[in-house]
């Protein structure tokens, strides 16, 4: 019980952190890609894993490996992604 609550505690402050730099960042104009679920953008987006899903269209973002930055609008990194790729065998 007391392991658990202390890593409930870690994990509460961690993502406290987490918040509080996302503030800052954006504070300082960096703000993150959103790409789950769009259609994937090579000048945003490189494409780390590429998976065959039915119920999921072509080209669409089906998870995130690494977020993507922008900074004043212009790409900070890349994102990195997994894509979809209907009909095709990994």
């Amino acid at each position: 019980k007391r392991r658990r609550r202390l890593f409930r505690s870690v994990v509460e402050g961690l993502q406290m952190t987490l918040a509080r730099l996302d503030q800052l960042l954006a504070s300082l104009g960096v703000e993150p890609l959103e790409a789950k679920g769009r259609h994937f953008d090579p000048v945003t987006m490189r494409a780390a894993e590429v998976v065959s899903l039915r119920n999921r269209a072509p080209g669409e973002v089906v998870g995130i490996l690494r977020r993507g930055w922008f900074w004043r609008g212009e790409v900070l990194r890349l994102a990195e992604v997994k894509v979809n790729k209907l009909g095709e065998e990994i």
